[in-house]
């Protein structure tokens, strides 16, 4: 679909596409670690799949909506591929080897 007229004339894009962050309202680098760090510490303190899938979406669409179009800011997509890569590995030395953590949460029994 193509651009349609918002109220007051302004136009906007259809489907709604993430606001583009600039120089002025930007996150600060500090506040991207602490951010980062939070997140962290809420994702290893549990084990619940439906949170940490809604740990994951919030993480990626605050760094959709946030980040600028600096070079560095596209590290973002090497570290969920990395990420991806070590829950691969983790799962398959879970299967062969059998998890030494013990879950509350059964998905497949």
């Amino acid at each position: 679909m193509g651009n349609r007229s918002a109220p007051g004339g302004a136009r906007r894009q259809w489907p709604l596409s993430p606001p583009q962050a600039t120089r002025s309202n930007a996150l600060h680098p500090g506040a991207w670690w602490l951010w980062a760090l939070g997140l962290g510490t809420a994702a290893s303190r549990t084990t619940n799949p439906l949170l940490l899938t809604l740990l994951i979406a919030v993480a990626g669409y605050v760094v959709a909506t946030h980040r600028t179009q600096s070079p560095w800011s596209r590290s973002y997509t090497a570290f969920v591929k990395l990420a991806l890569a070590v829950l691969a590995i983790r799962l398959v030395f879970a299967v062969l080897l059998g998890s030494p953590i013990p879950g509350t949460h059964t998905l497949v029994t």
